[in-house]
């Protein structure tokens, strides 16, 4: 079973200010749902996402306003069962 992960990196510009809001999503389909309010909160029209390799991106803009989105795709590792065992012994060990 693949476990993955999504990072958001969203760059907001209103007219000279800029800010960057980053967050993280388990499913792909709650950073979609975000660009999507994000474009409505700031009547902004977004373009389709781009897809290569394991980075999404798209832009959303209106009037005076400007949104890129760049999403990267993580692989969460799980840690072996092994390792922890180890861990355990030395910690045994240890005290």
């Amino acid at each position: 079973m693949k476990v993955v992960k999504y990072r958001m990196k969203a760059t907001l510009t209103l007219g000279d200010k800029e800010t960057t809001i980053e967050r993280t999503y388990r499913h792909k389909v709650n950073a979609v749902k975000f660009i999507k309010e994000m474009g409505e909160k700031y009547k902004a029209k977004c373009r389709p996402l781009n897809n290569s390799e394991n980075i999404y991106t798209t832009i959303c803009e209106g009037n005076k306003t400007k949104i890129s989105f760049e999403i990267k795709r993580e692989k969460i590792l799980k840690p072996k069962k092994e390792d922890q065992k180890k861990k355990e012994e030395s910690n045994k060990k240890t005290s």
